[in-house]
């Protein structure tokens, strides 16, 4: 079972959330049976509290920041602060940094934007402080015009080779590129989740135009 309580602030202007807070904890009835690795399963019979702030800045600017603080068990506790600046649709800039128990230290840059009417340069570096390594890195353009749209992004990632071991990684790299002719079907090479669970804040219309 989860109990949260989120409580928010609205602008009495125009009705605009200027601040949200939220507090929770999960209740567990029965022992959890699946684990991964040589990891014993969970027997908590909760979870830490989890605590979400989102504070509206104005102008596009909002900040975030999320706590999992006084679980059972202190490896689980995890913290998260989070900056972005997105004054329309089409410009995107996020930072953020993780920690999570006493060896995950993670910091995190993306953006995407535009130089001309046409063009945008998109990228994101994502890197792992505690082990000083880099954990994905992608850089690469959009070209959209009124009937046609071409994306190329060259990225470079870790990605786990066991599931059972995830901090047994391997490193891959390669270009990815799509071209869509609007109102025509278009060819995807996985850009649209690239950037889409890079970049907070990206959107893909439905209609095919593309808004950053």
């Amino acid at each position: 079972m989860t109990a949260a309580l989120t409580s928010r602030l609205l602008s009495l202007n125009n009705g605009a959330e200027l601040l949200t807070a939220t507090v929770g904890r999960i209740a567990y009835f029965d022992e959890q049976n699946v684990a991964l690795g040589d990891d014993a399963p969970v027997d908590d019979s909760a979870s830490g509290w989890v605590s979400d702030l989102v504070l509206r800045l104005g102008s596009g600017l909002d900040a975030r920041a999320l706590w999992v603080w006084d679980s059972p068990s202190s490896v689980r506790d995890q913290s998260m602060v989070q900056l972005r600046y997105r004054p329309d649709g089409r410009r995107v800039f996020n930072l953020s940094y993780r920690t999570r128990g006493g060896g995950i230290k993670q910091a995190d840059a993306a953006f995407t934007w535009p130089v001309s009417n046409h063009l945008a340069f998109i990228g994101r570096y994502y890197y792992d402080l505690e082990e000083s390594s880099l954990i994905e890195a992608f850089g690469g353009f959009q070209y959209d015009d009124c009937c046609w749209r071409l994306r190329v992004v060259a990225r470079s990632f870790e990605r786990p080779f066991d599931v059972i071991n995830p901090n047994d990684t391997d490193r891959e790299s390669g270009v990815f590129f799509d071209v869509l002719m609007k109102g025509l079907a278009g060819f995807d090479s996985g850009v649209d989740s690239i950037l889409s669970n890079g970049i907070r804040g990206y959107e893909e219309p439905l209609n095919g135009a593309v808004s950053l």
